[in-house]
């Protein structure tokens, strides 16, 4: 018996590559005389997407959001976890379907979240709802005074939506410091490793 799906595919295409005496398109249309070309078509299929979303309307909200994508980064497999970070604006629900972990940051503004930010759930609620019930998320949100009236919508809207946690949500309270930086850099990293691990 085959150990992995990966091994799996790679012995299906190998056969049709000897099938076709080494040449032609093979089972997924992978042109070439190469057989490792059809190992590398097996090894995408099995890439991750963790998709993370942001609110960035200051210098320092933007700093943590290039925090969050350049710790996902660093932390993983290129070939194996795909990162795609979109503003909380841009993010549309085909992008949330398509995801299979989602890490959102925003802000607080008046003692609730963001209302870019919440616009985002706002379009995307319903669209997601019923195929994305247990998609893996963490977040974090930058309040200057209390934050507590965020992180109570954010668990109001992912109860709803059947999401899991893989982490408390992450409150970065008080006077800016860059310690914050590196708390959102070891939840991104932290959560693309598990991610493409498999952990989560």
């Amino acid at each position: 018996a085959l150990a992995t799906p990966r091994l799996f595919c790679v012995e299906q295409r190998y056969a049709t590559w000897s099938a076709k005496g080494g040449r032609g398109p093979g089972a997924a249309g992978v042109l070439g005389d190469d057989p490792i070309a059809f190992d590398q078509g097996c090894l995408r299929m099995d890439v991750k997407t963790l998709l993370i979303v942001t609110h960035t309307p200051s210098a320092n909200l933007a700093a943590l959001a290039t925090a969050a994508e350049a710790a996902a980064r660093a932390h993983s497999d290129d070939s194996r976890l795909r990162i795609v970070a979109m503003q909380a604006l841009a993010t549309q629900p085909n992008d949330v379907l398509a995801a299979d972990g989602l890490l959102f940051g925003t802000n607080e503004n008046l003692a609730s979240m963001a209302g870019i930010s919440k616009d985002f759930f706002d379009r995307c609620y319903y669209p997601v709802l019923e195929e994305k019930q247990g998609l893996p998320l963490a977040a974090y949100v930058r309040a200057g005074h209390d934050g507590t009236g965020t992180l109570r919508q954010l668990n109001s809207i992912t109860t709803g939506l059947r999401w899991r946690w893989v982490a408390e949500p992450m409150l970065l309270h008080g006077a800016w410091t860059p310690e914050f930086l590196t708390q959102v850099e070891e939840l991104a990293a932290g959560f693309a490793v598990g991610l493409q691990e498999g952990v989560f």
